[in-house]
């Protein structure tokens, strides 16, 4: 009696854990987890940073990067600069640390946060490039940017109204086919979710579900 969207969204989560090899998780003795707390440690001898830089030194410094399983909101005022703060997060991992990270955008088409990145990566002003303006000088700093993003592992998704199960399923394939390490999601008011009573809970059971996706991943 559950819906095909449940049946679906619970056999993509069994053939991921499938293909992680991980089954069931079991309960783990304080011995192991300190040890592996040890290794963490010596692992990371020497750097100041635990978790994936953002390219960002003070906020790199306030948060100690991005850490597995956990999830940051930038929060702020329209205009304010989040997508772009966003995608400068998205271009130092991909293009600079070759981290592969996936970006899902409902506010913005994929071919225009291509067109933010390459204005971005290249120093080349973006309404020069809407308006179709560009010198032989900004034309060769594109060409050449193009040639560096080519390589960098971004996957950008611009599904609109994206749902909680969408998500789960189009973050899972990515995880296991590509290994992304980071999701960024733009925003997350625009993503819905079906059967909620308020807009509250709507986006109380967005967030929990995001937190949960990236636990699982």
């Amino acid at each position: 009696d559950d819906a095909a969207d449940e049946l679906l969204n619970r056999a993509g989560q069994a053939i991921y854990k499938l293909q992680e090899d991980r089954g069931i998780d079991e309960p783990d003795d304080l011995t192991s987890l300190l040890e592996q707390t040890m290794q963490r440690l010596e692992n990371q001898d020497g750097r100041s940073v635990s978790g994936l830089s953002s390219g960002f030194f003070e906020f790199d410094d306030m948060t100690n990067g991005l850490h597995p399983g956990e999830m940051t909101i930038i929060a702020a005022r329209p205009s304010m600069g989040k997508t772009a703060f966003m995608l400068n997060h998205v271009e130092h991992l991909g293009a600079v640390e070759r981290i592969p990270v996936a970006v899902f955008s409902m506010e913005m088409s994929k071919q225009q946060l291509a067109q933010r990145l390459l204005c971005s990566r290249s120093g080349v002003d973006s309404q020069k490039l809407r308006k179709n303006m560009l010198s032989r000088d900004d034309f060769g700093k594109l060409q050449m940017t193009v040639g560096e993003l080519a390589e960098a592992p971004i996957y950008i998704d611009d599904t609109p109204g994206l749902n909680l199960m969408q998500l789960r399923a189009k973050a899972r394939r990515l995880a296991t086919e590509h290994g992304i390490k980071a999701i960024f999601i733009d925003y997350l008011q625009l993503m819905s979710e079906p059967g909620c009573n308020s807009r509250q809970e709507e986006v109380s059971n967005l967030s929990r579900g995001v937190k949960g996706l990236a636990r699982e991943l």
